[in-house]
């Protein structure tokens, strides 16, 4: 049903439309693929529906991991969540203007805070990937159709990358001057590349917000410290500890 309304919406829009303000912006997700399955005839009713499922499983799946090791993090130390506290009432106080896309990104520590979070516990620490042709690699030929393990937990941990704490959790890893120059595939938390996770966006967009609501309303404690943390590797990153973080009202 859904479907069928929005095919007769697009029937009198273009690609990209002028808002009231007049600045040009793209179609949803939904609208890209009724183009899509308009321009070449190859996506069914059915596929779309697999698609937008797949960005919603995933986004929210995604959401709910990283916001559980983001906030045993915070529990750990202390400090960083007292100075993301004080971003967040700065930034977007109870009874201020509404959550958007756009206002996130006045939390830059948030975001900081999230990157390392996602660097030191990958939700997919071990991606499967076979190669379509011959590839060289460091002097190395691998052939077409050889079976490809991508070890991202040990990526983000690579010393020649992150430096001699490259295990130590610090958030400034994210610090602009950081950043600058690094390998754009040094930090892969939702994989890259055409294969990579289709719900990403939305699951930070998500994350973030749960995360203001979490932190204006509790303190995060831990007993737990960030050096007896201990990780078994299957689908996704587990823990061999439970998440024990204690929510105490503000």
């Amino acid at each position: 049903k859904i479907i069928k309304e929005r095919q007769e919406v697009l029937k009198g829009t273009s690609p990209e439309e002028e808002s009231e303000e007049g600045i040009r912006t793209s179609r949803i997700f939904i609208d890209q693929l009724l183009t899509m399955a308009d321009s070449d005839g190859q996506l069914t009713d059915e596929n779309i529906c697999e698609q937008i499922l797949t960005i919603i499983i995933a986004g929210s799946d995604t959401s709910g991991f990283t916001v559980a090791y983001t906030c045993l993090f915070l529990a750990m130390f202390p400090h960083h969540q007292d100075r993301l506290v004080e971003e967040i009432e700065t930034f977007h106080p109870p009874g201020g203007p509404a959550i958007t896309p756009d206002t996130l990104k006045d939390l830059p520590f948030m975001d900081q805070f999230l990157k390392e979070s996602m660097r030191i516990a990958p939700m997919g620490p071990l991606v499967g990937r076979q190669n379509t042709a011959d590839i060289e690699l460091d002097g190395h030929r691998i052939p077409k159709g050889t079976s490809l393990s991508l070890n991202f937990f040990e990526l983000h941990r690579r010393q020649d990358i992150w430096g001699p704490n490259a295990h130590q959790f610090d958030p400034e890893n994210f610090a602009p001057d950081r950043t600058e120059g690094r390998h754009p595939f040094a930090f892969v938390p939702f994989s890259s590349g055409y294969r990579n996770c289709i719900g990403w966006k939305y699951a930070m967009i998500n994350t973030k917000v749960m995360l203001i609501h979490i932190l204006r309303n509790f303190r995060l404690k831990t007993e737990l410290r960030f050096e007896e943390l201990r990780f078994a590797s299957s689908v996704t990153l587990d823990m061999l500890h439970k998440h024990m973080v204690v929510l105490e009202p503000r």
